[in-house]
């Protein structure tokens, strides 16, 4: 018998990470698919924050308010980002800069305050601004892969393909 693993556990690479899409953000469709704005992964400290779904009651509750949307990615493709340099000669990583999900449960005296399954998508090093535009360009469009709940507005209209 195997144990869930708590709010503070490492976060595993086959665990489904949530996260909310602010639906007041310009998305636009493309080819039949949302495609999402990259601002949907801003972060002030460039730790852009997620829901471990397994540690969520119902995935919808991710949302930060009723009208986003939800996206679901996996912590192993996270994990494969690297932010280091591409070396034109040889095409390999230079300078590798590593991406990883961290717990960060917050705990609150209120219950509507407390997320116990927060966490926080990091580099292993301080970047730069650039370096950051591009980690969250990469993650809106891992979580296009999986959009669980479109924005409210983009719910009565899909363009066909």
């Amino acid at each position: 018998m195997s144990i869930a693993p708590g709010p503070d556990d490492p976060v595993a690479d086959d665990e489904s990470l949530l996260r909310s899409i602010d639906g007041d953000l310009e998305h636009r469709w493309e080819s039949g698919r949302l495609r999402l704005a990259s601002t949907s992964f801003n972060d002030r400290g460039m730790k852009p924050s997620v829901d471990r779904e397994r540690l969520r009651g119902d995935a919808l509750d991710a949302r930060k308010k009723p009208d986003d949307g939800l996206a679901r990615f996996a912590t192993r493709d996270v994990r494969a980002i690297d932010l280091g340099d591409i070396d034109p000669s040889t095409g390999q990583i230079r300078n590798s800069i590593p991406v990883d999900v961290v717990p960060d449960p917050i705990r609150a005296s209120l219950p509507a305050e407390e997320n116990l399954a927060h966490a926080l998508i990091q580099t292993r090093a301080q970047v730069s601004d650039k370096k950051f535009r591009r980690l969250k360009e990469r993650l809106a469009r891992l979580a296009e892969r999986d959009i669980v709940q479109l924005p409210a507005k983009y719910r009565d209209v899909r363009p066909s393909p």
